[in-house]
């Protein structure tokens, strides 16, 4: 199972995942829409989604990610180490 690591600002999200150490997905999206949606679409839906929680930031993510039947947890920025 892969698992996603995602930073979350207002304008966008820094998403990065690792595979024994080595990334294997680095990308930069946009945190609207179309862009989650996309991004989303693309990964194995059972991977898991690590994020920072940013309050009205995350929530968009954390509802398409929802929608997608993509597992998420959400966590502080300190807590959250790749």
């Amino acid at each position: 199972m892969l698992a996603y690591g995602i930073d979350v600002s207002k304008e966008h999200l820094d998403i990065f995942c690792l595979d024994q150490d080595v990334i294997i997905y680095e990308k930069r999206i946009k945190n609207k829409f179309s862009a989650i949606n996309s991004f989303l679409s693309k990964i194995n839906p059972q991977a898991i989604i690590c994020a920072e929680y940013t309050g009205v930031y995350s929530n968009l993510l954390t509802h398409l990610s929802n929608c997608n039947g993509i597992k998420i947890a959400l966590t502080s920025g300190y807590d959250l180490q790749i």
